[in-house]
């Protein structure tokens, strides 16, 4: 079985560019690990039902807490026959812990990690790293670094960015993309990838945190812009369906909020929060949508 490791800080395009790419192993057993910082996991639904599907939420897979999780999900797919496995790591997860990880597999199960893909937010790497040293670690660990949504910054910017990760991993291969589309036959290496083995990380970083919220009122977009435009700065994301008048829309912000009309969802009026303790409170946050 081969491991496709898929990180990349909050809202990067991780979750597109695995839809992009997954029916490219058409012909082959493919599974998907979802691993989800928050308690609810928002993005499952992304995923058509002929894959197999596990989720790890309440924290990143690769701490402590978490790591005997993702050896079993891990073993139960190579004991399902499982050719090809996508992992979507958390934003929030240090790829400094994976290294003991691809050790270990490889020695009990002979399992590769065939790439550490990284896709990097070209509208907000340069915010990610002043402000969360976790964007940094990404870069570092990477294989495959994958500069997307190029087309929300100028010409001179996306060099500075260019610049910036071959400074940060001059190792690494860069694409550069919109909408994370992309072959990813185009992205692989043929060789397995050879790190450093080094630590776990053992506690849970205190400064950021997540908090799921239920709508419980009949809000309209007007209304969400309202309540969040004065606290955005301090939000790294939100995901969530949501019923607005007779439709349900994906909510999600990143760069800038959007509401995109869906069919399928699940957990619906739950929004997950995903936010900085430095800048506010969950209190505070949970406040602003019980006034």
């Amino acid at each position: 079985m081969k491991v496709i490791l898929i990180s990349g800080f909050l809202g990067s395009g991780k979750t597109s560019f695995i839809k992009n790419n997954i029916d490219k192993f058409s012909n082959k057993k493919v599974a998907v690990i979802i691993n989800e910082y928050a308690s609810i996991t928002i993005d499952e639904t992304s995923f058509e039902d002929r894959y197999s599907i596990s989720v790890i939420n309440n924290g990143t897979i690769f701490c402590v807490c978490k790591i005997s999780e993702f050896y079993r999900e891990v073993e139960r797919f190579y004991n399902m026959g499982i050719d090809y496995l996508f992992v979507e790591t958390s934003g929030f997860t240090k790829l400094t812990t994976i290294h003991n990880v691809i050790d270990f597999l490889k020695t009990k199960y002979n399992i590769i990690f065939n790439d550490i893909i990284v896709i990097v937010d070209a509208s907000k790497i340069t915010k990610w790293l002043r402000i969360n040293t976790n964007a940094l670690d990404q870069i570092q660990k990477a294989s495959v670094i994958i500069i997307n949504k190029i087309d929300l910054v100028s010409d001179t910017n996306l060099k500075m960015i260019e610049e910036i990760i071959k400074e940060k991993n001059h190792k690494s291969k860069v694409f550069k993309t919109v909408n994370c589309m992309i072959d990813i036959k185009k992205v692989l290496r043929k060789k397995r990838v050879k790190l450093k083995i080094e630590g776990f990380e053992i506690i849970r970083d205190k400064s950021y945190e997540s908090v799921v919220i239920d709508i419980t009122k009949n809000y309209h977009m007007n209304d969400y812009t309202n309540i969040l435009s004065d606290i955005l700065e301090g939000i790294y994301r939100i995901k969530g369906y949501v019923k607005i008048d007779q439709d349900v829309y994906y909510l999600d912000y990143s760069h800038e909020l959007k509401f995109n009309l869906v069919s399928s969802y699940k957990n619906l009026n739950k929004l997950v929060v995903l936010f900085s303790l430095k800048d506010i409170s969950k209190e505070e946050i949970i406040n602003r949508f019980n006034c």
